[in-house]
């Protein structure tokens, strides 16, 4: 019996929109303690493509990273362009970006939080980045008591009584990285989401 050969096809989503005109993209997918970065190459004469205005007029581009073969297609990244490269000459734009762990990277808290659970923290800085919070077990169905406890406790148990570090640490990313390894469990974004589990 013959095979069919597989043919993998991504496609990207900007603002919404699916473009046309994609000569390649790549995704460089990370350890959960870094944003993944992605890198796409689109033609700016091909059909339905957006032109030169499309890519220069906006002040904020959210990609959106598709693979897929035939029928079924995956979301494997969302994320906003650090920098968009038209060159008209040779008829291209280069976008590079990161997926939205970066916020989380670049945003620091001047706010008092010991007295906060980790619970509490977590759904307050994802909706602070316009993320939704997943708070689990890693195994769906299944709960610790320990795990539980702890996301239930103040932030400030999991320091030395003594240090400041609950309000020092530089920023959103290191503090819930900090956390996460407290409690047991991993924390990541996946595409809208931030997941602790």
């Amino acid at each position: 019996m013959a095979s069919r050969a597989r043919k993998p096809s991504a496609y990207v989503k900007v603002n919404g929109t699916k473009l046309s005109g994609l000569i390649s993209c790549e995704v460089d997918m990370n350890q959960h303690h870094k944003a993944d970065k992605w890198h796409c190459v689109f033609a700016l004469r091909a059909a339905k493509a957006w032109g030169i205005e499309e890519w220069t007029s906006k002040n904020h581009y959210r990609f959106q990273v598709y693979l897929g073969e035939q029928n079924f297609e995956r979301l494997i990244l969302t994320g906003d362009a650090d920098s968009i490269d038209v060159d008209p000459v040779s008829g291209t734009v280069k976008a590079m970006g990161r997926d939205l762990t970066a916020s989380f990277v670049e945003n620091t808290t001047k706010q008092n939080l010991p007295n906060w659970t980790v619970g509490k923290l977590i759904k307050t800085l994802a909706s602070m980045h316009q993320l939704n919070a997943t708070v689990r077990m890693a195994r769906p169905g299944t709960t610790s008591p320990q795990f539980l406890t702890k996301l239930n406790q103040p932030i400030g148990a999991f320091y030395d009584r003594d240090s400041d570090e609950a309000t020092d640490y530089p920023t959103h990313w290191d503090m819930l990285c900090f956390l996460a390894q407290r409690v047991g469990a991993t924390v990541y974004v996946k595409n809208k989401r931030l997941h602790l589990q």
